[in-house]
């Protein structure tokens, strides 16, 4: 079982640096004018472009990067992370046959990768479900209200209290995300048409602490639908941001329909593979 996740561990690990310290809608900005200006334009008869490579990036002029919105630090690293993935410093094979104490140092090798944004990588990029990443604020703020604690649990704490759960404590990471997420009404949850014969249904939006406990209760979510045309120019970089319409936009994998758009308040699983870190 694989959560959404990125295309390619250079795009995970590319979106855990550009949204470090940053809004969610900075963060996927700084990658769109990335993909922009060094991606490869899709074919068709739609203007696409696909994420750059790592080559393309370890290419190009620092000073176009810092251009872009990258500071000097962010842009040392997005170099350093591409010429580690070019020659084969950082090999996805090894990180996925590695435990998680071991990929996780593996990927801490990288300048500007720390523990919080390796562990996001290898939950987002690698589909390691085994993973929580324990510094990320946000899922320790959701954690506490989820857990009835009365503190914030430090991050030594947070593996001890999802034990129980292992090695799918990233299931939960992802739960209460949709948690967080339907909370402020970025999620649509709706319950399938309802036949006349049938009886009363359940309420469809129910607690996630109601939803573990209670395998009965469920929440129902619509499948993805894909628009029939993309509305704008957009790239891979896994979302973007339309703030003179007050839009935001998710790209699905590759599988399905890279760089085209999605409501975010339809698509969750969009949302879901373009969500930054931080998401409290």
């Amino acid at each position: 079982m694989r959560p959404p996740r990125f295309p390619t561990l250079f795009e995970a690990l590319c979106n855990a640096v550009a949204n470090q310290q940053l809004s969610l809608e900075v963060g996927l900005t700084l990658l769109n004018r990335l993909t922009d200006a060094h991606g490869t334009e899709a074919p068709g008869d739609h203007e696409l472009s696909v994420f750059p490579t790592p080559e393309a990036v370890l290419a190009a002029d620092p000073r176009d990067l810092r251009t872009m919105g990258f500071s000097s630090r962010k842009t040392e690293y997005l170099q350093g992370i591409a010429h580690a993935i070019a020659t084969g410093a950082i090999d996805e094979a090894s990180l996925e046959a590695a435990d998680r104490t071991a990929a996780t140092r593996g990927l801490m090798t990288l300048r500007g990768i720390g523990r919080w944004s390796a562990e996001y990588v290898l939950l987002r990029g690698l589909g390691r479900l085994d993973v929580f990443p324990g510094d990320d604020v946000g899922a320790r703020n959701k954690l506490t209200h989820f857990m009835g604690l009365d503190h914030s649990p430090s991050y030594d704490e947070i593996t001890g209290l999802l034990s129980p759960w292992d090695p799918y404590a990233g299931m939960l990471y992802f739960h209460l995300l949709l948690d967080g997420l339907a909370d402020r009404d970025q999620l649509s949850i709706a319950a399938p048409p309802k036949p006349s014969s049938s009886p009363e249904r359940r309420p469809v939006r129910t607690s996630l602490v109601e939803a573990v406990h209670n395998p009965a209760s469920r929440i129902n979510v619509p499948p993805p639908r894909v628009d029939p045309m993309p509305s704008s120019r957009t790239s891979a970089a896994l979302g973007a941001v339309n703030s003179d319409v007050g839009q935001r936009h998710a790209v699905a994998p590759p599988a399905v329909a890279r760089g085209w758009m999605y409501d975010p308040a339809e698509h969750w699983w969009a949302l879901l593979v373009g969500a930054p870190p931080l998401f409290g």
